[in-house]
């Protein structure tokens, strides 16, 4: 989802500049200077990033060792 927003945003642009669409006031990913957009676009992308890199929480694997043990135990 975030990946399609980014995308989308762009796609508007594009749209916009070859005069398909009408002039939206979207600002494109990464290049424009819009303060929030520019934030929220950073955010996206660092959350794409770490999903892709798999990483995981230690601390909620050990938490479901937890209650696997206590659900035998039951």
């Amino acid at each position: 989802g975030l990946s399609f927003a980014i995308v989308l945003q762009a796609m508007v642009n594009m749209g916009v500049v070859v005069g398909l669409g009408p002039i939206t006031g979207l600002p494109l990913p990464l290049i424009s200077m819009g303060g929030t957009s520019l934030l929220f676009t950073g955010l996206s992308i660092g959350i794409i990033i770490s999903v892709s890199r798999g990483e995981t929480d230690s601390s909620w694997e050990s938490a479901g060792g937890e209650i696997r043990n206590i659900a035998k135990a039951a």
